[in-house]
C-alpha cells in the first residue's frame, strides 16, 4: 500500500515537472523569436558624450518620451548618417525590425550582410519631412533565404531635425506585430471573420401522400 501511495506521487511530481518543463520551453522560444543587435560595428556620428551614443541603439527598446537619451542620434546637418550593427545570433531572418523613437520616416536605405560579408539591399525609401512617432519599420525578409549577421540604416534627416534610432532586431517568425507603449513589441492577433448563419426557418412541405389524403376529405 505504501510503495503503490509513493509511486503514486513520484508519477504525480513527473507530470508537474513535464508540464513546467514544456511551459519553460515555450516561454524560453517565445523570448528568443526577436534578437535584437549586440554590437555597433561603424556609425558615422553620435550626440553627447553620455546620452544619445550611438551602442544605445543595442538591446530591446527601452526608450521612452522621458528618457530620449536610450537612443542613437546621430548629429544630423541635413547629410547622410550611417550606423552598422551585427548580431550576436545568426538566424535565417523574415523580418527586421527597426525603432525609430524621434521623428521617423528619414531612413534613406537598410542594407544586410550573409555571414560571408556580401551585402544585399533590401529597402529603399524616400522622405520628405517627419512622421509623427515613435514607429515600427518592419522590412521583409522572406525573399531571402541566408543567415544575417548585420544590417547598415542610412538616414538623410533634415537639416537641424533630430532623428532618434531605439533599437533594430531579426526574428524567423512571419507574425505580424506593432509597437506599445514606444519600448514593447506585441504581436498583432489575427481574429478570424464571423460567418454569418442564415437562421430563417423554412416553410416544410407535407409529402404529396398527405395531401392527396387532405383532398379526398
Amino acid at each position: 500500500m505504501i510503495i503503490s501511495l509513493v509511486s503514486k506521487g513520484i508519477g504525480k511530481m513527473k507530470s508537474a515537472l513535464f508540464v513546467c518543463t514544456i511551459l519553460f520551453s515555450f516561454n524560453l522560444s517565445f523570448a528568443q523569436e526577436i534578437v535584437w543587435a549586440s554590437k555597433v560595428v561603424k556609425f558615422s556620428s553620435e550626440t553627447g558624450t553620455k546620452a544619445y551614443l550611438a551602442n544605445q541603439i543595442l538591446g530591446k527598446p527601452n526608450a521612452t518620451p522621458d528618457s530620449l537619451g536610450n537612443t542613437w542620434r546621430p548629429n544630423s546637418q541635413g547629410k547622410p548618417e550611417t550606423i552598422e550593427v551585427s548580431f550576436n545570433s545568426k538566424i535565417k531572418a523574415k523580418q527586421l525590425f527597426i525603432v525609430e523613437s524621434l521623428n521617423p520616416g528619414f531612413i534613406k536605405s537598410v542594407v544586410v550582410k550573409n555571414s560571408d560579408g556580401i551585402e544585399f539591399p533590401v529597402a529603399s525609401y524616400i522622405s520628405k519631412s517627419a512622421i509623427k512617432g515613435p514607429r515600427l519599420l518592419t522590412i521583409n525578409l522572406s525573399d531571402y533565404s541566408m543567415n544575417i549577421s548585420s544590417a547598415i540604416i542610412t538616414l538623410i534627416p533634415i537639416k537641424n531635425v533630430s532623428v532618434s534610432i531605439d533599437a533594430v532586431g531579426l526574428t524567423d517568425s512571419e507574425n505580424t506585430y506593432k509597437l506599445v507603449n514606444h519600448v514593447q513589441l506585441e504581436q498583432v492577433v489575427k481574429v478570424a471573420p464571423v460567418v454569418k448563419v442564415d437562421t430563417t426557418v423554412m416553410p416544410v412541405e407535407e409529402p404529396s401522400s398527405k395531401k392527396k389524403d387532405k383532398k379526398k376529405k
